[in-house]
């Protein structure tokens, strides 16, 4: 399993510095892209750096849950260098989605609660991944039989920080639903959103189940990857509205039907 970790690992390094150097070499004029760049080599350093203290101490406790911080992360920022590239090669529109011409409110009005929704995301899985690698997730689980030398060990600080995670989980269930109103009210990223939904009830099933199975290690890791998922989606809705081009014509639609920029040519 270390070998095939340390494996994709550097298979994945090598892709990130690659994709850095190519964009800023294409991107010069654009400083967004360079420091985005620059900041994904970083966050790359950051994740190999921690990923050897993690080894060479055995896993200290906390360290592990900023190695997996720094990582997500990385994730993040690899997402916003690819919105802003489709958006540079026309990929993106703000009215690609057929909107009518007078529709209210506006697609650009999602950003706020997309961009609430990503760090709602990121929040809650930074407070998940401390609960687990801190040694709380065990003495929550098994209270009568502690582990020593680790970070959390008692019951009463591992239960509040289950709290805290639980309250992290309760401002993602608030900025998704939020998210859903302008969502349906645009009539755009409905089918993300609504993905975003069902791998929530995914993740909080998968937690609970981690918990009654005494923290069953396939379930923990599913519920680590779900996680992930959901800021990679949700950083991706916020990321395409914000470097989204303004709609041409031929993206309005009159009456939701036939283009304004078309001609309709009948028999005669």
């Amino acid at each position: 399993m270390e070998f095939t970790h340390r494996t994709f690992s550097s298979l994945t390094g090598i892709l990130i510095l690659v994709n850095a150097v190519v964009l800023w070499k294409q991107n010069r004029t654009d400083r967004l892209v360079r420091i985005l760049s620059v900041m994904s080599v970083v966050l790359l350093v950051l994740v190999g750096v921690m990923g050897g203290v993690n080894v060479l101490h055995k896993l200290p406790s906390g360290l592990t849950a900023i190695d997996m911080s720094f990582a997500l992360l990385l994730l993040a920022v690899l997402v916003i260098l690819t919105a802003k590239a489709r958006s540079k090669d026309g990929s993106v529109r703000a009215g690609s989605m057929q909107r009518s011409k007078v529709q209210q409110p506006p697609v650009q009005a999602m950003y706020k609660p997309a961009l609430f929704t990503s760090a709602a995301v990121y929040l809650e899985s930074v407070i998940g991944g401390f609960f687990k690698h801190s040694s709380a997730s065990h003495t929550y689980v098994h209270p009568e039989t502690p582990l020593a030398n680790e970070l959390i060990t008692t019951f009463k600080t591992a239960e509040l920080v289950m709290y805290v995670h639980m309250f992290s989980a309760f401002l993602v269930v608030l900025s998704l639903f939020w998210l859903l109103v302008y969502a349906r009210r645009c009539k755009v990223y409905c089918r993300q959103t609504l993905t975003l939904l069902i791998l929530l009830g995914l993740q909080g099933f998968l937690g609970f189940f981690s918990l009654i199975t005494k923290l069953e290690l396939l379930t923990t890791t599913v519920h680590m990857a779900v996680a992930a998922m959901m800021l990679w989606i949700s950083t991706e809705i916020a990321c395409r509205i914000k470097f989204a081009k303004a709609p041409s014509a031929a993206d309005l639609q009159d009456n939701g039907r036939i283009p304004l920029s078309r001609t309709v040519v009948t028999n005669g």
